[in-house]
């Protein structure tokens, strides 16, 4: 045998024998990794840090598609997704400085309870320092002291919003989420954070993934869509700098069968149904300071919008300092003038619902049909004006029999009838005697017209110098309610006339 045939094969000896070596190797890997999962362990990291917390990771649920929505970064952590929880997430010892403190306007939140006594809160508890603000780092701890009991050690996240600060606190599958107003020092749950109309949203979207994840089929009760809302559902919630997180306790939503879950949405979205902004401002409308006493006239335009006939109405409103109302219909804003809204809503116009098609009787529809008319366009609009509405009018001022909306319904008591002379000649000035002679302008009065035909417009133009001559001021639906009916609460989902909260039409003359 030649040298070369030799090294030959030695060669493919020494080959044979490492892939032998390797598939030994790859054998007892295997074998390792069967072993620790055995021992309920996934992965090699989770082994060597036994000793450490165990984290059980709740079942998530989110929206889709959640654009935006991904990681966020909590006081000495790494990026962690917000639909998963943390392995260990924090410490006793993190801290975060505290900032000037000024009393916001128009909160209303849950006042602190009092720390139970030292020797019953473990040692971890006591020591956490989440916000360096001492009346809401008590409060946490007396939170974190129930939740956790003889529990340790702690494992938290936290995160700051604007002026809030959210921490979430885990034990095996359950959560205990807080959030707190720094400058109020006090704490914030769902219904005093945000509209009841956001949660019905929320409600339209979790009817579909519950029903997905939890069938009836596997022992769930069957969910409907009655079922899934209690308002106190939404109580538990916290915010990330991009995400709004729900969190519901084990059966919240079915009578069974289903684990503690959260339920993300983009934060920019939620905050348009926030009362107060992220920077703590009052979210909506500013109420002009106005004569309490004068006399008042809301202007409100159905059907829009339409930029052909809204952009000439900006100009003209502004020439007599006045605001007014508009119901827009939803697909229109939508679809065609998406940009009208916000551009009414800046000009210091109010923008309120007129549903979304136009094409439903409201007073037989289905629960479902309702509420995806009144959810899409709450959404669109909410989306173009950085405001959800306040205020809707349902279609020919149907009263929405099929179930009550958590929004005031608000139709008239003066009506132009101007779609009857849209295309007439001259139809402006009749329109504009119709008014003067069909009824009379009262204080409080709130008059129907439509932003979409030009003779409309037209009576606008001869209407407003009438109005000032005798005296009226020109205002949105808030600014009206709020000067004339101080005296009375207006309940959501009634249907009211005039802003003296008349809920049938006065009759004003004979």
């Amino acid at each position: 045998m030649s040298n070369s045939e030799k090294r030959g094969k030695k060669a493919i000896t020494v080959a044979i024998y490492m892939l032998l070596v390797t598939w030994i190797l790859l054998l007892l890997l295997l074998i390792a990794v069967y072993a620790l999962r055995l021992q309920g362990y996934n992965s090699f990291y989770e082994w060597k840090n036994r000793n450490q917390t165990e984290t059980v990771r709740p079942l998530v649920v989110t929206p889709a598609p959640v654009a935006g929505a991904g990681t966020d970064k909590a006081e000495g952590t790494e990026n962690i997704p917000v639909t998963q929880r943390p392995e260990q997430t924090g410490t006793a010892e993190e801290s975060f400085d505290s900032g000037e403190s000024r009393e916001p306007e128009n909160v209303s939140e849950k006042t602190p309870e009092k720390t139970p006594e030292k020797e019953n809160v473990p040692e971890q508890v006591t020591a956490l320092a989440l916000t360096g603000q001492e009346a809401i780092d008590e409060e946490i701890r007396y939170q974190a002291a129930k939740f956790f009991g003889e529990e340790v050690p702690v494992c938290y996240i936290s995160y700051e919003t604007g002026i809030y600060f959210s921490v979430v606190f885990q034990q095996g599958e359950k959560l205990l989420p807080l959030v707190y107003n720094r400058e109020t020092q006090q704490q914030v749950t769902g219904s005093k954070m945000m509209k009841e109309t956001y949660f019905a949203i929320i409600k339209e979207r979790l009817q579909t993934e519950v029903r997905q994840r939890f069938p009836e089929e596997a022992g769930s009760s069957f969910v409907t869509y009655e079922e899934l809302y209690q308002v106190e559902d939404y109580e538990q919630f916290y915010m990330t700098e991009d995400s709004l997180v729900f969190y519901f306790d084990e059966n919240t939503l079915t009578e069974n069968s289903h684990a503690p879950f959260c339920y993300e949405v983009e934060l920019s979205e939620a905050e348009a149904f926030f009362y107060n902004k992220l920077d703590g401002s009052p979210n909506g409308h500013a109420i002009r300071e106005l004569d309490p006493e004068a006399k008042m006239i809301a202007l409100t335009f159905d059907d829009g919008p339409y930029s052909k006939i809204e952009e000439k109405l900006i100009t003209l409103l502004e020439s007599y300092d006045a605001k007014a109302t508009f119901f827009f219909l939803g697909h229109r804003a939508e679809e065609w003038y998406p940009e009208m809204p916000g551009k009414l809503y800046a000009a210091g116009h109010e923008v309120a619902s007129h549903t979304y098609s136009h094409e439903l009787n409201f007073d037989v529809v289905s629960a479902e049909e309702l509420w995806t008319e009144v959810n899409r366009t709450n959404l669109v609009l909410a989306k173009a004006c950085g405001y959800a509405p306040e205020y809707i009018r349902f279609p020919g001022g149907s009263a929405g029999k099929t179930g009550k909306v958590p929004m005031l319904v608000v139709n008239w008591d003066m009506d132009s009838v101007d779609y009857a002379d849209k295309n007439t000649e001259n139809g402006d000035r009749i329109i504009f005697e119709r008014l003067l002679n069909s009824s009379y302008f009262d204080d409080g009065s709130i008059v129907l017209l439509h932003s979409i035909y030009e003779n409309s417009y037209g009576a606008v133009e001869l209407l407003l110098p009438y109005l000032k001559e005798q005296g009226y001021e020109l205002v949105t639906l808030s600014e009206l309610f709020y000067y004339k009916c101080r005296d009375k609460e207006l309940e959501p989902g009634v249907v009211y006339f005039d802003g003296q909260g008349n809920t049938k039409r006065v009759k004003r003359r004979e």
